[in-house]
């Protein structure tokens, strides 16, 4: 059984009926007590219903989770656009649950992955927007004196020689996220003593 909450999503279940116990947690009860949000005349709560869904999609690592592997401003615009329906929604609004959400839906391995994953996203971008250039040499006109401009050939090179030690932990860090799932999935066969519970 996965222990996504997006196992529930559907567009017509509504976040709070679905995961009462997530009220149990002052910042969500508070979020969800603000909510007057109606349909039909009826206090629905639907707007904080789907903001945690929204929170879910950015945040959830479990690969039912489609947007997981696109870069956080990205899936933050596609999140916005497809669940939120307003591509121009201000995320500034969920500041203060975002965190909390991350730490709820994942493991320290799987926001370490996370970081990594997101620092690699940046850096590939870096390498492809930086030509390659060489040292250029430089004589100023009135003392004479000749100056080195560095050129990027050889941060550049040095980068993409690092990217295989970069992708390696990646791997490692992965490899540590499945042993972490199989131990839950066994968890459920597993004593109380095993578990270290006991």
């Amino acid at each position: 059984m996965s222990d996504s909450l997006l196992v529930n999503y559907d567009t017509s279940n509504n976040f709070w009926e679905t995961n009462r116990h997530w009220l149990n947690v002052k910042v969500f009860k508070a979020h969800y007590n603000k909510d007057r949000s109606q349909e039909d005349g009826k206090t629905t709560k639907h707007r904080s219903s789907r903001e945690m869904w929204a929170l879910a999609f950015l945040y959830d690592a479990d690969p039912t989770n489609l947007y997981r592997h696109m870069p956080i401003d990205k899936r933050k615009k596609a999140v916005a656009r497809e669940v939120l329906g307003d591509p121009n929604y201000d995320w500034s609004q969920l500041e203060h649950l975002e965190d909390l959400v991350e730490e709820m839906c994942t493991t320290p391995a799987q926001r370490h992955y996370a970081t990594l994953v997101e620092k690699m996203n940046q850096r590939d971008k870096f390498l492809r927007e930086t030509e390659y250039t060489l040292d250029n040499y430089i004589t100023d006109e009135l003392t004479g004196k000749t100056r080195v401009v560095k050129g990027t050939a050889d941060q550049l090179e040095k980068m993409l020689t690092n990217s295989d030690k970069i992708y390696d932990a990646l791997e490692t860090i992965r490899g540590k996220i499945i042993v972490e799932k199989d131990r839950k999935k066994g968890s459920g066969n597993m004593s109380e003593t095993e578990q270290g519970l006991i």
